[in-house]
């Protein structure tokens, strides 16, 4: 396959970013971030994904799996375009109610997929086989770590204290926790978000799994970057601003759109929060969604930057470098097109992208990571 070609630009969108922000680095000293600096990369390959494709997975180098929601099946391909598909509806073995998440175990050998309404997760070979399930409670999603252990969110109460953040490792073929990780909002109380939080919102976000109970945490909307390390240590060893954060707000056209989404839902019985248009249009968005970490232990985020428009045409992913005592900011990475998800394996990067110019269908797009330029 072809590697990536990397240039290093300067849209617009970029330079109208902040040029130097501060960084917090508890215990670890700190200092001011230079411009950012931006580098496009072109995809290696780009192959076809059904329609309704989700979630996806980089199980191995030349392995991707997505999940489509359309079809309650598990859509695989490899970057020369073959194609296979495991999974239909039902409760039996082997099928699906509604696959909510996907990882891969065993190095790369195994797709776990999770399965939010049976409460279960089920086990297939690399080429699709059916290999076993397991019971799962109170799991809400799992995730990869760079070692292929899995990891799975975890509800659990704790009368009189905030919901807390669970991270607990699965073990795959029995549905069983290892051990297990607790972060709660009041742990980062004193932590001041200069993005109000609004309706019914927490300071904690998005989590990954950067390492063996070691969590990052986006806060306050994604305008900071909280690392836990050490489990007694209930408070985060690392506090980073996001270089480039910018306060973003829904567009009246994505508030409508929502609106609808909780019109249906309601009217046909499932979960709707019920807000109102003023409550979505003064919610901040998120201005980290989608990430992932690749082997040379990166985390990337997909940033709000280029989400302006209702079709964007180029997607922007932080990059961050995960050390022993600290988190550096590298840069940002510039992909084409209209990017809802990314996942990491070794040095491969695959971006699940939406084709807007050719109705509602989806591709992937493969990019070589392993010397960025960053």
């Amino acid at each position: 396959m072809v590697g990536v070609h990397a240039r290093v630009v300067w849209p617009p969108v970029i330079r109208a970013l902040s040029i130097a922000v501060s960084l917090v680095l508890i215990a670890c000293g700190g200092h001011e971030a230079g411009p950012t600096r931006v580098v496009s990369l072109e995809a290696a390959s780009v192959t076809p994904l059904p329609a309704g494709a989700g979630r996806i997975e980089l199980i191995s180098p030349d392995l991707a799996c997505a999940i489509d929601r359309y079809m309650s099946e598990v859509h695989c391909v490899r970057p020369d375009g073959e194609a296979t598909a495991f999974g239909r509806s039902g409760q039996g073995p082997g099928e699906f109610e509604y696959p909510s998440h996907l990882a891969r175990g065993d190095g790369g050998e195994s797709i776990i997929v999770h399965d939010l309404p049976l409460k279960r997760i089920s086990v297939f070979s690399a080429s699709g086989e059916f290999l076993g399930s397991a019971a799962t409670a109170d799991i809400t999603g799992i995730q990869t770590l760079s070692d292929s252990t899995v990891l799975a969110r975890v509800m659990r109460s704790m009368p009189g204290e905030t919901l807390p953040k669970v991270v607990a490792e699965l073990n795959i073929h029995t549905g069983e926790f290892g051990w297990e990780r607790y972060v709660l909002d009041d742990q980062v109380g004193d932590l001041a978000c200069d993005t109000p939080l609004g309706w019914d919102q927490t300071k904690l976000g998005y989590w990954i799994p950067v390492g063996d109970r070691d969590i990052l945490f986006t806060a306050c909307r994604g305008e900071f970057l909280l690392r836990f390390t050490e489990e007694a240590d209930q408070r985060p060893t690392v506090v980073l601003r996001a270089p480039t954060y910018q306060e973003r707000f829904p567009t009246e056209e994505s508030v409508q759109r929502a609106l609808e989404t909780d019109r249906r839902n309601a009217a046909a019985g499932r979960w709707s929060p019920g807000l109102s248009a003023e409550q979505r249009r003064s919610a901040p968005k998120f201005w980290y969604s989608a990430r992932t970490m690749d082997g040379r232990r990166r985390v990337w985020f997909r940033s709000g930057a280029g989400d302006e428009g209702a079709e964007p045409r180029e997607t922007f992913l932080d990059v961050y470098q995960i050390l022993d005592e600290s988190v550096e900011f590298l840069g940002t990475a510039r992909l084409d097109g209209d990017v809802t998800n990314i996942a990491a394996a070794g040095d491969w990067l695959v971006a699940l992208r939406n084709e807007h110019d050719s109705g509602d269908s989806r591709t992937l797009a493969w990019y070589e990571i392993g010397d960025l330029g960053l």
